[in-house]
């Protein structure tokens, strides 16, 4: 949604950077709706939702030709600038887009709002129990993360300059963002971050030495790592790895005592 909503702003003569808090304020707009909507379901009921709205706005701006281009696609103005300058510019947007949800993620961890999701992700009815609101604490957390999101579609269609349907609802972008946070670990402030570096050197690697079989090998990567390491890489309990300098442990405490 922020891409189109960025897009079509510059479209009509807005300052890029208005522009991009116009599509902030578009993902927050469709992040309420859809969050309304979509929180009251629960677990695959949820995944189907929301599969089915991507596809709903794939298919609203394929067929919108006038404010979207429909599948022709929507061409946006050209930045000025040399080319290094211009990859520079959207590298530091983008940077610094990246370190606001950083900040945000920690500030949130640490705020009597982040404790309530942590309650919610726990026991749900147990959360209520204590007076926690968890549908509105839902639907919160889903404005942020679609306010986000949005600004970060809004630069990247600024950056590319062309915007169409299959790239703005992409349903495998759509699959590939609750698969980073998972390998990296949810509910942590680093999981995402760990998890999303790890997720596009897999991707790579996968594509350059197996680029018949990418998607299939990708996808039996993911399903191992996500089965054996349920709480992603920070959910590891190193020291359990390490078995013969645990249990060499005792033994000099021991000695150290008799001494």
């Amino acid at each position: 949604m922020g891409t189109y909503a960025g897009g079509i702003a510059q479209v009509q003569g807005v300052p890029i950077g208005l522009a991009w808090f116009c599509a902030a304020l578009a993902g927050m707009a469709m992040a309420a709706m859809m969050g309304y909507a979509l929180l009251r379901l629960k677990g695959h009921y949820f995944a189907i939702g929301t599969i089915a709205a991507v596809e709903v706005c794939r298919e609203i701006s394929n067929n919108w030709t006038d404010l979207t281009g429909g599948a022709i696609g929507l061409n946006l103005p050209i930045q000025a600038g040399s080319p290094d300058f211009i990859g520079r510019f959207f590298f530091l947007a983008m940077l610094g887009l990246a370190l606001i949800a950083f900040l945000v993620t920690i500030y949130v961890s640490t705020s009597r709002f982040g404790f309530g999701l942590r309650c919610i992700r726990q026991n749900e009815q147990a959360a209520s129990m204590v007076g926690i609101n968890v549908f509105q604490y839902k639907v919160s957390a889903f404005i942020l993360s679609g306010v986000l999101a949005s600004t970060a579609g809004g630069i990247y269609a600024s950056m590319v300059a062309f915007i169409e349907p299959k790239d703005a609802f992409n349903l495998i972008m759509t699959i590939e963002v609750p698969v980073m946070v998972m390998l990296g670990g949810m509910g942590t402030v680093f999981g995402p971050l760990i998890g999303g570096v790890f997720y596009v050197v897999l991707k790579e690697f996968v594509w350059a030495y197996f680029i018949n079989w990418h998607s299939g090998i990708l996808g039996m990567i993911i399903v191992a790592v996500i089965y054996f390491l349920p709480k992603g890489a920070l959910g590891i309990k190193w020291k359990s790895l390490f078995p013969k300098a645990q249990a060499g442990a005792p033994a000099v405490r021991e000695k150290g005592v008799a001494s």
